[in-house]
């Protein structure tokens, strides 16, 4: 039910039910991460970064939690913090297309404009890769 409300933009409904889920079962890794996003869209960068940091904990594979904190500390112009935490989602799965958008933003942001280009020009090879392409087309 939750995630029904969050990807319908009801944000506080979604995040009463996921806050419920919590107390049934704190360590229910799909409430934490949907909570984390009903923060991440109410724009409440601060409380997302720890639900998505609890989510890890549980979950230390789960590429989204990664991308999702540096996307979190990028909107708080953190950059540094938001290049680290994405530079660990590319450990984690380096065709996340996300985080390069991030990392590309948040170097251009401090001005390392050779960084930029580096990870734009990553993020360009990734969307001409051939079955990424065809999985486009199926899904449009």
């Amino acid at each position: 039910i939750a995630e029904a409300f969050l990807y319908n933009g009801q944000y506080d409904s979604s995040e009463a039910h996921n806050i419920r889920a919590l107390q049934l079962n704190p360590k229910n890794t799909f409430a934490i991460n949907n909570l984390a996003g009903d923060y991440f869209f109410k724009k409440q960068y601060i409380k997302a970064i720890y639900m998505y940091k609890k989510s890890v904990e549980f979950r230390p594979d789960f590429v989204d939690a990664y991308a999702n904190i540096g996307a979190c500390y990028f909107y708080l112009n953190k950059y540094d913090s938001a290049i680290f935490y994405s530079e660990l989602a590319i450990l984690v799965n380096s065709r996340y297309q996300t985080t390069y958008k991030i990392l590309s933003a948040s170097y251009r942001a401090l001005n390392k404009i050779d960084s930029s280009n580096k990870y734009n020009g990553i993020l360009q090879k990734i969307l001409q890769t051939p079955w990424l392409i065809n999985i486009i087309y199926t899904i449009y």
